[in-house]
């Protein structure tokens, strides 16, 4: 799921009145004690306002922002922005596919990194539409996105095979020149799209892609008073909705929506923890809530600055994009202080020393490192079953499958032969289960 630019959507009067009647209700949220132990800590230096955020399966971090895209291979300790001028000011929805292919969408057109030359190709544009707005990836690799027109008001949605290019225009059945706010693909990759309903009516669309008539079918017309801004979809296919009022989920792929009850709060991201269906959102004056039962509700905000323009305790910094990487660190994009991380709203999962810990799953540091040519990777497992064991670049590919079998519980290793590649910094990254953790290796020759 990808999400446009949130500035767009709301005036700043309506915002300044919303903060205003959420600063008035805040003295009456008691705040549970496990918040407080809930914190969060800058990541690094990232500059502007963080629209988005993408993950890799080797736990590179992209936080693309009004100013720039910005890339992490150490948990957002460092960022580096590997943003071209051709892209223009700034980021506005990204996507990785599960080819670590990496598109980033802007208000000039769509562009590819090439990891080949490490560098960016423009593979869209349009002459009536030249903002892309949101993106998915559908069946067999194709691609979808919204792009709008400079006002952002009039749009529409585009299909690709493989996002390179053969660009095709799929309005059919839209409503009128809709808007795309955000996709979402379920577990078979089926897609769907959230639009502003083209401008002819004000309440938002809910589409389904019939990929055999090439067409749009209408899911739900929302109403007037529910205003979602961004979408994920859990593991059992239901689809949670980050919106104006709160939090609303779909357990019917879209036909009707039920309002989680919540503290009423402006919601404008919203992601889940895979390893056990922990979903949380970001708030536009509260910060972070999480639940794990989709009603009860822990705000966990410990950590986060204040909203800049008010100074009040009560009032933190609006957060436009969360994700989480495949370790259970959770990463907030925020307006005005860059991105935040906290390493314990995940359960199971904490940090120590920056690499992930879970009671019994453990991946080592190799020896030696830095290593010429040949090293030993060590690990632990619990209990008797799969590990997936893998190298990759910092470019997100993967370049060696060092162990992919059944294993007992205890202390195992494996050894990586790298004679044959490049010095540099490398990623291993062992999953078992819905555990996964990562360590960087350095090849010196």
């Amino acid at each position: 799921m990808m999400i446009m630019s949130q500035k767009k959507r709301y005036s700043r009067a309506r915002l300044l009145r919303q903060t205003l009647v959420f600063a008035s209700l805040a003295m009456r949220i008691a705040t549970p004690a496990q918040a407080q132990q809930v914190l969060w800590e800058p990541a690094g230096s990232v500059s502007g306002a963080v629209q988005c955020l993408g993950v890799t399966t080797s736990n590179i971090v992209y936080a693309g922002t009004d100013s720039g895209l910005y890339v992490s291979s150490d948990h957002g300790d460092t960022w580096q922005n590997i943003a071209d001028p051709p892209m223009g000011t700034g980021v506005t929805c990204l996507l990785i596919t599960t080819d670590e292919e990496l598109f980033a969408g802007t208000k000039t057109g769509l562009f590819h990194w090439r990891i080949i030359d490490a560098s960016w190709e423009k593979v869209f544009s349009s002459t009536a539409y030249t903002w892309v707005t949101a993106m998915v990836e559908g069946r067999n690799g194709e691609i979808f996105i919204g792009a709008a027109d400079t006002t952002g008001l009039a749009g529409s949605i585009f299909h690709s095979l493989n996002g390179l290019g053969g660009w095709t225009e799929i309005d059919s059945l839209l409503i009128g020149e809709d808007v795309a706010f955000a996709f979402i693909a379920d577990t078979s990759r089926a897609v769907f799209v959230l639009t502003n309903g083209g401008g002819v009516i004000q309440r938002n669309v809910f589409y389904a892609w019939d990929g055999l008539s090439h067409k749009w079918d209408q899911v739900c017309l929302f109403s007037p008073v529910l205003e979602i801004q961004a979408l994920i979809c859990d593991k059992k296919n239901n689809f949670w909705g980050a919106e104006a009022h709160g939090v609303t989920t779909s357990t019917d792929r879209g036909v009707t929506w039920l309002a989680r009850d919540m503290y009423p709060n402006t919601c404008f991201a919203i992601d889940i923890w895979a390893g056990d269906e922990r979903a949380v959102v970001g708030t536009f004056t509260r910060g972070v809530f999480y639940t794990d039962d989709g009603w009860n509700w822990t705000e966990a905000s410990s950590g986060f600055p204040l909203n800049p323009v008010f100074q009040d305790e009560r009032i933190l910094d609006p957060i436009f994009a969360l994700k989480y990487d495949h370790e259970g660190r959770l990463f907030a994009g925020t307006r005005d202080f860059g991105v935040y991380r906290s390493s314990q709203l995940a359960t199971g999962v904490r940090e120590s020393g920056g690499r992930a810990s879970i009671a019994g799953f453990r991946l080592g540091q190799n020896y030696p490192n830095p290593f010429n040519s040949e090293t030993t990777i060590p690990f632990t497992v619990k209990e008797r079953g799969s590990v997936d064991i893998r190298v990759f670049n910092l470019l997100g590919q993967e370049v060696a499958v060092l162990f992919d079998d059944v294993v007992g519980s205890g202390e195992h290793s494996v050894r990586w032969n790298a004679s044959e590649y490049p010095s540099g910094m490398y990623l291993v990254r062992m999953t078992a289960g819905v555990h996964s953790s990562s360590e960087r290796i350095i090849l010196l020759k």
